[in-house]
């Protein structure tokens, strides 16, 4: 799929009412930061992105052989200094909705909890 094609989708993506993206395409991240009404960003340590990996690896194990790579382990583990500082810069200027950031299971958890709650209150 070439660039442009990838920013067309992004805009039709956003034009919708309600739309959820999953993602750090940072091409295009401005697209999605200017229409969304909230933005969630996981902040998590490069410790927890492996933990997170390996546990994964461990409960697929071998039928997940050819998904990780040594390439993708070395893009979890240089992730953080390497484009976090660029989503960072993203989200104080490109945005004009709220900004949740979470930095542990713990508040992952007890932020989808409070979704969960607001959506039985509707």
């Amino acid at each position: 799929m070439h660039d442009d094609d990838v920013e067309r989708l992004q805009r039709e993506l956003v034009d919708g009412d309600r739309w959820v993206i999953d993602g750090n395409h940072l091409p295009t991240a401005s697209i999605r930061l200017a229409a969304a009404d909230t933005v969630v960003y996981l902040d998590r340590s490069t410790a927890a992105c492996l933990g997170g990996l390996g546990r994964r690896w461990l409960a697929r194990g071998i039928r997940d052989e050819g998904r990780i790579t040594a390439r993708y382990v070395r893009h979890v583990a240089t992730f953080r200094w390497r484009r976090r500082p660029e989503i960072l810069r993203l989200l104080s200027s490109d945005r004009a909705g709220s900004l949740v950031v979470l930095r542990t299971g713990r508040q992952m958890r007890a932020f989808l909890a409070s979704l969960s709650r607001s959506a039985d209150q509707r």
